[in-house]
């Protein structure tokens, strides 16, 4: 018999999945068998790493094998099909039509089909192929796909029937009336199915063994190949990793390596090398004469010398130097660098010398702010205290040994208390620890006592150092002597009372000296102006020029008093605001009348604007009255012949605000400060022009602040000035 003569496992079944026949040469094959070879690769493939699987997909020529397997079955007539382990076809030919219109469509023999191909497939031994009648009684063939004792897939050959073989014709019948089948058909697809001798099927399976063969031998190649190629990958990847980690390290740290060969003088840099000497990575050969010329250009001239001395001692007599110098990069920063070295010693002989440069600018101005720090404590006139958390001394400065007489060693461990003339109370020391402890400053004064049992009155503030997290981790207390400080206080506030008492006083007695003052100075003012009637007879030329300069000189000294009058009433607390309801544009009409002829006689035009919907405003008339009076009066006196005045009124959120302004003279930027005080003037000279007390907008200022409004003033010298004020209007609300 053929089968008998293949070189190949076989193992038969029956439809009811037992084996029933092995060949002879099942137990002994030769060593260029299928088996043989599987078994040769399946060894080698234990001797190495497992390298992990590909997917059956990934390791044969799908295409190739569809080619192969469609011309086989144009000879043979056979139906097969490559599966991978997850049930996915990858190659399929020649399915017959009893399977595929008849028994894979009718959810039964579906059924049937896949029970079929589950047991077909169980338990077959790599190199082995094996039969099984399927429950719709067509026979398949199946032999796995193993790669490194991976089952990777099957191959399926079958839908085919032995020509030997009797067919039972009622029993498919009667599977075609069961299941609704056409019997034309259904017998029509049938006899399409292939019929082989069992020498022709055992030849086919033979075929179908040698590519399994092929696939092992292909799998092995392409699994090697691609373990090699993935632990290059992962070599590369490793050390593109470790380079660029070393790259990432030598960015952070500002540190970057180098080494020189001295048997192949050769020279090596790191990218970050290049970097700090302000060099593009690899800009020069390392080593090169251009690079060797550009990096100690970098150097002070001084310490060139230094540096080369170092590296040849370092080379000829393997002595390590590390060394800082100021460097100035390529590029024109000005950085400090620390540079080390030393040898790799074979033999006693240098032949490698490692080394490394980093910036340490950072640092350098670290210790300088260190230094300057440490200086400007030490030197400082106020007394420094620090402490770790729990209060204890740690450092004191030399104005603090200076203060207390005590020395560092002598404080260090001990609390402020020491300090004390008594101890401090609990509610004090809590009081400051949860002050400090929140973050805050805490200020406050006590009375100290020094070393020698003199005391001084110190004072002092506590602050607590925080960590990130916000947790103090110490303090640091600054304290002074105030004691002559308090002193002169305590004079300074004797002084103001008295003053103030005075002032008072001053006040008081010129509001109570009202009337003294002003009914003899009425009475000169009104015997003047009777005088000028002539009711008492003629007045010569000289006569009536004395009466008239007795009369002016009276006004103005009136004017004068009135003003101090007004002023110190206000200071003495006894000026008050007597508010009524009243319309702001007729009253400002009424003071324009007054002024009239002044007006007249300079040519002024003068205007006013009302821009609010309601000027009716809640306050002292006679006093508002008094601020227009006056803001209109200096405006026409500093306006030139033929100038303009103007009165605007508007409304914001709190209220009125009025602006007067004038075409006049001016004020200069450095009165504009100054123009609301005590007897200030524009023109102060002894030559002055205009004539005024220079405590009229003082007095304007105070009735303004009096209604809770501002006063403020915008000028141009030579342009004119505008005074803003404002008058608070909500007092009226429920009025």
């Amino acid at each position: 018999m053929i089968r008998e003569n293949v070189p190949d496992s076989i193992i038969s079944s029956d439809d009811d999945s037992t084996i029933t026949q092995l060949n002879e040469n099942f137990e002994g094959l030769h060593v260029s068998s299928l088996v043989g070879e599987g078994q040769k690769l399946e060894d080698r493939f234990q001797q190495e790493d497992d390298p992990g699987i590909l997917d059956l997909s990934e390791i044969i020529d799908i295409s190739a094998f569809q080619a192969m397997m469609e011309d086989f079955n144009r000879i043979t007539g056979i139906a097969s099909a490559i599966v991978d382990i997850n049930g996915e076809v990858l190659v399929s030919v020649g399915w017959q039509d009893i399977c595929t219109r008849f028994h894979r469509w009718h959810p039964e023999t579906l059924k049937n089909c896949v029970e079929s191909d589950t047991i077909l497939t169980q338990n077959i031994a790599p190199g082995t192929v094996k039969k099984y009648r399927c429950k719709n009684n067509l026979w398949d063939m199946a032999t796995p796909i193993v790669v490194c004792g991976h089952h990777l897939g099957n191959f399926f050959i079958g839908q085919y029937l032995y020509a030997d073989e009797k067919l039972d014709m009622e029993h498919f019948r009667m599977q075609a009336r069961k299941y609704g089948f056409d019997e034309d058909e259904y017998f029509a697809a049938l006899g399409q199915v292939p019929r082989f001798t069992r020498e022709k099927a055992d030849e086919i399976m033979s075929f179908y063994l040698k590519i399994t063969r092929v696939i092992l031998s292909l799998s092995y190649s392409t699994i090697q190949l691609t373990r090699t190629l993935d632990k290059h990958r992962k070599a590369e990847e490793a050390l593109r990793e470790s380079r660029d980690l070393l790259d990432s390290i030598e960015r952070l740290v500002k540190m970057g390596g180098w080494e020189w060969d001295a048997v192949k003088e050769t020279m090596t840099w790191t990218d970050e090398t290049y970097r700090i000497h302000g060099m593009m990575p690899g800009e020069f050969a390392a080593g090169s004469p251009e690079h060797i010329q550009r990096s100690l250009a970098c150097y002070d001239p001084a310490d060139r010398p230094v540096i080369e001395a170092a590296f040849r001692r370092c080379v000829e007599e393997a002595q390590p130097y590390n060394l800082e110098f100021p460097l100035t990069t390529t590029d024109g920063y000005r950085i400090w660098i620390q540079t080390m070295a030393k040898p790799v010693l074979e033999n006693g002989r240098v032949v490698k010398v490692v080394g490394h440069i980093a910036d340490i600018t950072e640092r350098k101005l670290v210790e300088e702010q260190i230094w300057l720090q440490s200086a400007i404590t030490e030197n400082i006139s106020d007394s420094i205290i620090a402490t770790d958390s729990n209060f204890a001394i740690t450092y004191v400065n030399r104005k603090t040994e200076e203060m207390y007489g005590y020395s560092l060693e002598e404080l260090r461990g001990r609390t402020p208390d020491i300090f004390n003339v008594e101890p401090m109370a609990d509610e004090m020391q809590s009081k400051i620890y949860e002050t400090v402890a929140s973050g805050q400053i805490y200020s406050g004064e006590s009375l100290n006592r020094r070393k020698d049992g003199s005391t001084f009155i110190c004072g002092y503030k506590v602050m607590p150092l925080e960590s990130e997290d916000g947790i103090a981790y110490a303090y640091v207390g600054i304290q002074h002597d105030i004691t002559q400080l308090r002193h002169a206080q305590e004079k300074l506030i004797q002084a103001k009372e008295g003053a103030e008492l005075a002032s008072k006083t001053k006040s008081e007695f010129l509001a109570n000296m009202s009337h003294e003052l002003k009914t003899p100075l009425t009475a000169i003012i009104g015997f003047s102006e009777l005088l000028n009637t002539r009711m008492f007879g003629e007045l010569n030329e000289k006569q009536l020029s004395f009466v008239e300069y007795i009369s002016k000189n009276g006004n103005h000294l009136l004017e004068l008093i009135n003003s101090i009058l007004d002023l110190s009433m206000i200071e003495a607390g006894r000026m008050y605001l007597d508010p009524e309801i009243f319309c702001l544009s007729y009253l400002i009409e009424e003071v324009q009348a007054t002024m009239y002829p002044l007006v007249s006689k300079k040519k002024i035009d003068i205007e006013t604007v009302d821009e609010t919907e309601n000027d009716r405003v809640f306050a002292d008339r006679t006093k508002v009255k008094q601020i227009m009076f006056n803001l209109l009066s200096n405006a026409i006196k500093f306006t030139p012949e033929g100038g303009k005045v103007s009165v605007i009124i508007r409304q914001n959120d709190d209220g009125i605000v009025v602006s007067v302004s004038d075409t006049g003279i001016g004020i200069p930027l450095n009165m504009q400060e100054k123009i609301f005080d005590l007897f200030t003037q524009v023109d102060g000279s002894n030559k002055r022009k205009y004539d005024g007390t220079g405590l009229g907008l003082a007095i304007v200022k105070q009735y303004v602040e009096m209604h809770n409004g501002k006063i403020w003033v915008e000028s141009e010298e030579g342009k004119g000035s505008t005074f803003t004020f404002t008058i608070d209007t909500k007092r009226d609300e429920g009025k």
